[in-house]
């Protein structure tokens, strides 16, 4: 399959360090955006490392029926295939790859920043032998999915409480559908309709991966500097748990360096907000603080 994608190259000439930008989970376009949540967050960052004489690269995730629904099997049991973790896998280190044969980039300065579920792809490709120049893991999860994931059900149930909705019984559902998917590698038949959202059978294969993701063990065999970018408001990410426990698993490694940055008053997405719980944070532009983190970071490492 032929990705697409876009290559933003400075105004200036020569040969530019670059990165390679992934985005965060679901049908999660070049841009960072769905069809129903626009944030323009890698974007954005694509402007402005621009700007600071960095070059970049990001693509539609297979996931974006808009750019790939040509390409899709038919077949569920294919289907699952097409959209596995190792596909995904596939395509970023695909994509490396291609960042690094442009005449315009300097393939010995390239590296990967992924936010949310990019940065556990990000992760994986630092371990690679021939991996990235560096890794900026943004709004990264520390912990196992299933953890991640279970916090931000009962984080969402404590702020908006819904009559009629057990939350105890809900989270007790939702541990028996992960307990099963893992046991199994197969999304259980009888998974709560409330939850389902987050166990679609037809993903099975990439569910499995997913939630089975340990970044206490990947991160370890990260061969990278890496930057790692918090951001205060998240309420996703958790930054009294996943920091902390990321960083733990970083530092463990005596061979490459690892820095951390915390953006105060961001949300998930890296924008403005003083109350997550009024404002999601998806609009506006990014702090500028973390672009300016984030490119100073870069210039350091990628000298």
């Amino acid at each position: 399959m032929e990705l697409k994608g876009t290559l933003v190259l400075p105004s200036a000439t020569g040969k530019f360090p670059a990165m390679l930008l992934l985005p965060g989970s679901g049908p999660t376009d070049r841009n960072g955006n769905q069809a129903f949540l626009q944030t323009d967050l890698l974007k954005q960052l694509a402007e402005g490392m621009a700007k600071a004489g960095i070059a970049s690269l990001r693509f539609d995730k297979r996931a974006v029926s808009s750019t790939y629904m040509a390409s899709y099997p038919q077949d569920i049991a294919k289907f699952d295939d097409f959209i596995s973790w190792d596909s995904h896998l596939t395509d970023v280190r695909a994509a490396f790859k291609f960042a690094q044969s442009q005449s315009e980039i300097d393939p010995a300065k390239v590296g990967v920043l992924g936010h949310s579920e990019g940065a556990m792809f990000a992760m994986e490709l630092a371990t690679d032998q021939s991996g990235p120049a560096c890794a900026i893991l943004a709004s990264a999860p520390g912990r196992p999915l299933g953890a991640v994931a279970r916090d931000q059900i009962k984080a969402s149930l404590e702020r908006n409480p819904q009559s009629g909705i057990d939350a105890k019984k809900l989270l007790a559902d939702y541990d028996k559908a992960l307990k099963g998917l893992l046991d199994t590698k197969k999304v259980p038949a009888d998974v709560n309709p409330l939850i389902a959202p987050l166990f679609p059978s037809y993903a099975s294969k990439y569910l499995y991966t997913f939630f089975s993701f340990q970044p206490a063990k990947v991160a370890p065999r990260v061969r990278c500097p890496v930057l790692v970018v918090q951001a205060e408001k998240d309420i996703q990410i958790l930054m009294e748990k996943d920091a902390p426990a990321l960083l733990n698993a970083l530092k463990v490694r005596s061979t490459a360096t690892t820095d951390y940055v915390l953006i105060g008053l961001a949300s998930h997405n890296l924008k403005a907000v003083k109350d997550p719980n009024k404002d999601p944070g998806f609009e506006g532009p990014v702090v500028p603080l973390a672009i300016e983190r984030i490119t100073g970071w870069l210039k350091k490492v990628l000298s």
